[in-house]
Protein backbone atom coordinates (compact mmCIF):
# COMPACT_ATOMS: atom_id res chain seq x y z
CA UNK A 1 0.00 0.00 0.00
CA UNK A 2 1.03 3.47 -1.19
CA UNK A 3 1.19 6.03 1.69
CA UNK A 4 -0.11 8.45 -1.08
CA UNK A 5 -2.70 8.55 -3.65
CA UNK A 6 -2.71 10.65 -6.68
CA UNK A 7 -5.40 13.39 -7.58
CA UNK A 8 -7.24 13.48 -10.43
CA UNK A 9 -5.86 17.06 -10.31
CA UNK A 10 -2.03 15.66 -10.02
CA UNK A 11 -1.84 16.31 -6.52
CA UNK A 12 -1.13 14.33 -3.87
CA UNK A 13 -2.82 12.95 -0.49
CA UNK A 14 -0.82 11.44 2.33
CA UNK A 15 -2.96 8.88 3.81
CA UNK A 16 -3.28 7.24 6.65
CA UNK A 17 -1.09 9.60 8.81
CA UNK A 18 -1.15 9.30 12.38
CA UNK A 19 -2.94 12.71 13.39
CA UNK A 20 -1.73 13.01 17.40
CA UNK A 21 1.63 12.17 18.83
CA UNK A 22 3.37 12.75 22.01
CA UNK A 23 5.06 12.40 24.93
CA UNK A 24 3.58 12.42 29.10
CA UNK A 25 0.47 13.81 29.41
CA UNK A 26 -2.70 12.83 31.22
CA UNK A 27 -3.21 9.86 30.48
CA UNK A 28 0.19 8.78 30.17
CA UNK A 29 1.46 8.31 26.75
CA UNK A 30 4.30 6.30 26.76
CA UNK A 31 5.48 6.88 22.73
CA UNK A 32 5.21 2.22 22.91
CA UNK A 33 4.03 0.98 19.31
CA UNK A 34 0.77 0.34 20.91
CA UNK A 35 0.27 4.04 21.84
CA UNK A 36 1.08 5.05 18.11
CA UNK A 37 -0.77 2.61 16.02
CA UNK A 38 -3.44 3.26 18.36
CA UNK A 39 -3.90 6.76 17.76
CA UNK A 40 -6.33 8.43 15.50
CA UNK A 41 -5.23 7.94 11.66
CA UNK A 42 -6.13 10.87 8.87
CA UNK A 43 -5.04 12.06 5.41
CA UNK A 44 -2.61 14.52 4.96
CA UNK A 45 -1.65 15.32 8.92
CA UNK A 46 1.01 18.18 8.89
CA UNK A 47 3.71 16.06 10.56
CA UNK A 48 3.71 13.28 7.73
CA UNK A 49 5.16 15.43 5.10
CA UNK A 50 9.19 15.35 6.27
CA UNK A 51 9.09 12.03 6.49
CA UNK A 52 7.47 11.40 3.69
CA UNK A 53 10.18 13.96 1.39
CA UNK A 54 12.66 11.94 3.23
CA UNK A 55 11.41 8.63 1.95
CA UNK A 56 11.20 10.01 -1.50
CA UNK A 57 14.77 11.19 -1.56
CA UNK A 58 15.85 7.73 -0.11
CA UNK A 59 14.24 6.23 -3.15
CA UNK A 60 15.88 8.39 -5.19
CA UNK A 61 19.38 7.86 -4.43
Amino acid sequence: MLPYAENNDGTLTLTRCCSVGGLGGNPFRDGSFEYYISEKIRDNDAKATGPFIMGCLELNK
